[in-house]
């Protein structure tokens, strides 16, 4: 199966057409630089002074996470999955992205970003398929990920990783409280239910490269979305809903001051969604 190049009516037009004539749409025009992410991605991070500057120690840890997962990408997988979803979807660990990735695709490809997406994917996939993320409260996903990983994943890779990392704390409170640690911010931040959620969605740039950003709240504009491209309707749940979290006044500040620029996008398409006006 090939991928259609007719200009006239692709995935990607279709979305465009829909995102246009949709009042809970906000159109994003210039594509923004998403700050502080103004760092080469193939710095190496400063020996200490992990605060010192975020957008190395951002690029960095996600750079790690990027090559793990391209040496394991199966790509003729990945085609397929893609030819038949029409969409590409960039699967952001727990932002409802199963649920999504299981209505498109059957399953899901995997937790890839858009520069794994620019890298591997032939020119045709991205000029006619709609690239698009679901952000959530930076927040609410933090303890989402802590209480995943934790208690219910069982991944083996996960639980590994539980075992190393999680395991030294009781509470959510104490994760939290530890991000000061050097040691341990580097240890969470090498996983990717971890990472920042525009880095996902960023090119080498540091442009925000996704056509379509929606809000974790806004799934009925999703669920429209989707079926407005495919013309398949689709019923988004929440598959992998991790258990109830609460938070502290000290809980909020920390993880504010850590996804402060995830935290600002996810504010700006609250309303329903972001679309960009870069073309491919």
């Amino acid at each position: 199966m090939t991928v259609s190049g007719n200009n006239e009516d692709t995935p990607r037009r279709r979305a465009k057409n829909w995102a246009q004539k949709n009042k809970d749409m906000v159109a994003l025009s210039p594509t923004p630089v998403l700050d502080p992410l103004d760092t080469p991605y193939d710095m190496k991070p400063p020996a200490e002074g992990l605060w010192s500057n975020p957008a190395l120690r951002d690029a960095h840890l996600f750079l790690r996470v990027n090559r793990r997962r391209l040496r394991s990408m199966n790509r003729d997988g990945l085609y397929r999955r893609l030819r038949r979803g029409r969409m590409i979807f960039v699967h952001i660990p727990k932002n409802a992205g199963s649920s999504v990735s299981a209505g498109l695709y059957g399953d899901s490809p995997g937790h890839y970003s858009m520069q794994m997406y620019e890298r591997v994917l032939p020119n045709a996939y991205l000029r006619n398929f709609p690239t698009f993320a679901i952000l959530r409260d930076p927040r609410e996903r933090f303890a989402s990920a802590f209480n995943y990983l934790k208690y219910k994943s069982t991944d083996p890779a996960d639980r590994k990783f539980s075992e190393e990392v999680l395991s030294q704390f009781d509470t959510l409170s104490e994760c939290i409280a530890s991000l000061n640690d050097p040691k341990v911010f580097r240890k969470l931040f090498s996983w990717s239910h971890f990472c920042d959620q525009c880095q996902f969605i960023v090119n080498q740039e540091n442009l925000l490269s996704c056509d379509f950003v929606f809000s974790m709240s806004r799934i009925d504009l999703v669920e429209d979305f989707i079926e407005s491209v495919t013309g398949r309707p689709i019923q988004v749940g929440h598959l992998n809903r991790s258990k109830d979290f609460e938070y502290n006044d000290l809980d909020w500040s920390i993880v504010e001051k850590i996804y402060a620029q995830d935290l600002a996008l996810f504010q700006r398409a609250q309303i329903g969604g972001l679309y960009t006006s870069h073309q491919r």
